[in-house]
């Protein structure tokens, strides 16, 4: 099994904020900014006015709602630790106040309706914070037998632990299957677990790699769509 395609990547810093239009581009900085502080399971990120012009435009609720969508398909390939976070339970809300013939638009990112965001394997940022601690150290034990080994074997040998230490289990249920928490804590995944996790690595050795989603043929010779289910490595880097 293969997890890394080697390419040619110009700008490998923060790939896919650099498609982000400027009003994605203000969500995703909102999002990162306060990543650490949604482990709470209710924080509010509170963007007051900021985007009152657009709602105040022709289709304008529509499309800022594309537009924190794609900032956050963004956020959630360039930071693959947000494991903890339910991405159906973190609602972005905009309320209406009136006076007179002006209407002013206030928006917020936050639990909703729901009591939390958080995903149903946490019950608040203690749980999260330990199970960090726990995946890190993974990380790092990883990133010990590495050694003075160059980019290319370093991969080739992250690929090879991977295999031998996770296995492939679409399980129905198991939402951690898809998440890097899956990956390290329960070894149990399916494709964009492996793939969450060997960025994950990646980004613990500098070693500029995305994930990729894309179709591919099964073994019934049907069609699928895979949300993710590669990761892509600088070839640059790769040489080194």
């Amino acid at each position: 099994m293969i997890f890394a395609l080697i390419v040619s990547l110009p700008n490998v810093a923060k790939p896919f904020t650099n498609e982000l239009s400027n009003t994605a581009k203000k969500i995703y900085d909102g999002l990162k900014k306060h990543k650490d502080d949604m482990k709470t399971g209710t924080y509010v990120i509170d963007f007051g006015t900021e985007f009152n012009s657009i709602l105040n435009g022709a289709d304008g609720e529509e499309i800022l709602n594309q537009e924190y969508q794609s900032a956050w398909n963004a956020f959630s390939y360039d930071n693959v630790d947000l494991y903890y976070l339910d991405i159906n339970k973190v609602s972005m809300v905009m309320e209406a106040r009136t006076e007179g013939a002006t209407t002013t638009y206030y928006v917020k990112i936050g639990p909703g309706d729901y009591s939390s965001y958080l995903s149903s394997t946490f019950a608040n940022k203690k749980e999260i914070e330990d199970a960090d601690a726990y995946i890190k150290d993974i990380r790092n034990q990883v990133m010990s037998i590495l050694g003075p080994y160059n980019n290319a074997m370093k991969i080739k040998v992250v690929n090879e632990w991977m295999i031998d230490n996770l296995s492939y289990e679409n399980i129905e249920g198991n939402n951690n299957k898809y998440n890097l928490y899956g990956a390290i804590v329960e070894t149990k995944v399916v494709c964009e677990g492996y793939a969450r996790m060997f960025k994950y690595i990646m980004d613990g050795l500098n070693i500029p790699c995305i994930l990729v989603s894309g179709t591919a043929t099964n073994s019934e010779g049907e069609t699928e769509l895979h949300r993710i289910k590669w990761t892509m490595v600088c070839c640059r880097c790769y040489m080194e």
